[in-house]
C-alpha cells in the first residue's frame, strides 16, 4: 500500500489487488475542485512516490509541455483505434523526463501505473509525472480499458528511439496531407498544431535542451511533400532527394553533435529557444533547420542554422550566426568561426565584430551589389538590329560571378569545387580578378 497526502490535506491510499489499482479515500473519489491555477503532479521512480507538487491547470489551447500524451475524443470506446497518442513515449532522464497527459475527451480519466494513479483528469486539463530513474513504465486506465501505453526513460537516445520518432512524424504528416487533399480545414489546422507540439517535444528530447516553440516551416510548406512531388529548380543538381519527416530525428542528432550547436547552446540554453524546420529540397536537396534564441526583454534574437542533405544526412555550411534587433529589423551575420567564437564569448546578448579583412570584403561586396542593382533599374540597351546589348549581359554576368566568389571567400564553409568552377569561368571570360578584390583576399589569414 502507498499513501499519498495531497497539499489539500486529502489522504489517498493506493492498494493493488489482483494487479488492479484501487483508490480508497475517506471522502469521495472525485478530487474536490481546486483553485484555477492548481494542478496535480508527482515524481515517480517506479517504486517511490515523492509527493504531489503544484502545477498549472490548462484549457484546450495546446500550450503544452514538450512531452505530452493526448487522451483523444472517444477514448472510452473499446473499439477506438487511437484512444491516446502517442501510445509509447520515450524521454531522456534529467532532460525532459516530465510527461504530461492532456484530456481532450469529454469524460474524466485516471492514469494508472503499477503502484501509482493520477487523476481524475477532467476535460481540458492535464497532469504530469516526473520520472527519476531509467526504465519502462507501463500504464493503463481502470475506467477506460482502451487506454494503455508506456513511458520509456533512458539515459540517452539510440537508433530505435530515433526510428520511433520518425514514424510518429511521418504518420502525422501523412494524415495532414489527407486532410488537406480532402479540404478538411478544421482537422488540418488541428494537425498543424499537433505537429508543432510533437516537433517541439522531439527536438527537446534529441537536442537535450528546452525548445519553447516550433514553427513547422512557418506553416507555408506543411505538410511536407513526398520526394517524388518535389520540383528541383537547380538544373545542375543531380543528387537524389528523400522524404523529410522520417529524416528529422537523425538530422537533429547530427546537429546536436556539431560544434556550432554546442557553442550556440553554451551561451543561449537558458533563453527562450525556438526551432524552424523548412523544406529546401527544391534547391540542393536540403532540409533547413533554424535555431533561434530570444533575449529576456525580447528586443534581440540570435540565430544559427543548419542545412542537411535529405538523403545522406551530410551537413553543409556548419558555421553561422545572425544577430537581429527585433524592433528595427537590423541584423548582422557571419560564417567566420573566429568571429562566431568571439561573439559567443562576449557579454552582449548577440554582437558580431568583423575582422578587418572581412569588413573590407563586405564593403567591396556592397559596391558590387550596388552596381548590380543599378543594372536592374535601367532599360536594357539594344543594338541597331534591336538585339539586347551583349555588353549589358556581360556586365551582369561578371558582377554576378564576382558576388558569388566574394561569398565563397567570406565563408569558411565554402563549397570548394563550386568556388573553383566560378573562378575558372570568371578567368576564362573576364581575365584576372579585380586588383582591389585580390588584395583583400590576400589579407585573409
Amino acid at each position: 500500500m502507498v499513501s499519498i497526502k495531497m497539499k489539500t490535506g486529502i489522504l489517498i491510499t493506493i492498494g493493488i489487488v489482483a494487479g488492479i489499482i484501487i483508490l480508497v479515500s475517506s471522502i469521495s473519489i472525485a478530487i474536490p475542485t481546486m483553485e484555477e491555477n492548481h494542478q496535480r503532479e508527482c515524481h515517480y521512480d517506479g517504486g517511490k512516490v515523492t509527493g504531489f507538487l503544484q502545477c498549472t491547470r490548462v484549457h484546450m489551447d495546446y500550450a503544452l509541455d514538450p512531452t505530452t500524451v493526448y487522451i483523444n475524443l472517444g477514448a472510452l470506446d473499446p473499439q477506438s483505434k487511437n484512444p491516446i497518442f502517442p501510445k509509447k513515449m520515450t524521454v531522456v532522464l534529467g532532460k525532459n523526463s516530465t510527461v504530461t497527459w492532456l484530456n481532450t475527451d469529454g469524460p474524466s480519466h485516471f492514469i494508472n501505473f503499477e503502484n501509482l494513479a493520477i487523476g481524475p483528469i477532467y476535460q481540458g486539463e492535464r497532469e504530469s509525472i516526473t520520472f527519476n530513474h531509467t526504465g519502462v513504465y507501463e500504464y493503463f486506465s481502470v475506467d477506460s480499458p482502451s487506454i494503455a501505453g508506456s513511458v520509456t526513460v533512458k539515459s540517452d537516445l539510440d537508433k530505435k528511439d530515433l526510428d520511433n520518432f520518425a514514424e510518429i512524424l511521418d504518420e502525422m504528416n501523412q494524415d495532414a496531407a489527407i486532410y488537406q487533399k480532402n479540404n478538411n480545414q478544421e482537422k488540418f489546422e488541428k494537425q498543424l498544431i499537433l505537429m508543432k507540439e510533437k516537433q517541439k517535444g522531439i527536438a527537446s528530447s534529441i537536442l537535450g535542451i528546452n525548445i519553447s516553440d516550433a514553427y513547422v516551416a512557418e506553416g507555408w510548406n506543411f505538410p511536407f511533400k513526398g520526394s517524388s512531388e518535389v520540383t528541383v529548380f537547380n538544373p545542375k543538381f543531380e543528387k537524389a532527394i528523400c522524404n523529410i519527416p522520417e529524416k528529422i530525428p537523425a538530422h537533429l542528432q547530427k546537429i546536436r553533435q556539431s560544434e556550432m550547436f554546442q557553442m550556440f547552446v553554451g551561451k543561449y540554453s537558458q533563453h527562450q529557444l525556438t526551432i524552424d524546420i523548412s523544406d529546401e529540397r527544391y534547391g540542393e536537396g536540403l532540409v533547413h533547420y533554424d535555431l533561434i534564441a530570444t533575449s529576456d526583454d525580447e528586443l534581440f534574437t540570435a540565430r544559427t542554422y543548419f542545412h542537411l542533405d535529405s538523403c545522406t544526412d551530410e551537413m553543409k555550411w556548419p558555421y553561422f550566426l545572425l544577430c537581429k534587433d527585433t524592433k528595427s529589423d537590423e541584423h548582422i551575420a557571419t560564417r567566420i568561426k573566429s568571429e562566431i567564437i568571439s561573439s559567443l564569448q562576449n557579454n552582449e546578448f548577440c554582437d558580431i565584430e568583423f575582422e578587418p579583412w572581412h569588413q573590407d570584403l563586405r564593403d567591396y561586396q556592397a559596391k558590387i551589389s550596388e552596381e548590380l542593382h543599378r543594372l536592374t533599374q535601367v532599360e536594357v540597351p539594344m543594338d541597331s538590329e534591336g538585339i539586347p546589348s551583349q555588353k549589358f549581359f556581360s556586365d551582369f554576368q561578371r558582377l554576378g560571378l564576382l558576388n558569388d566568389i566574394i561569398r565563397y571567400y567570406e565563408s569558411e564553409n565554402s563549397d570548394y569545387d563550386k568556388m573553383q568552377d566560378d573562378l575558372t569561368e570568371y578567368n576564362k571570360k573576364f581575365g584576372s580578378l579585380p586588383e582591389e578584390l585580390s588584395e583583400i583576399i590576400g589579407q585573409r589569414k
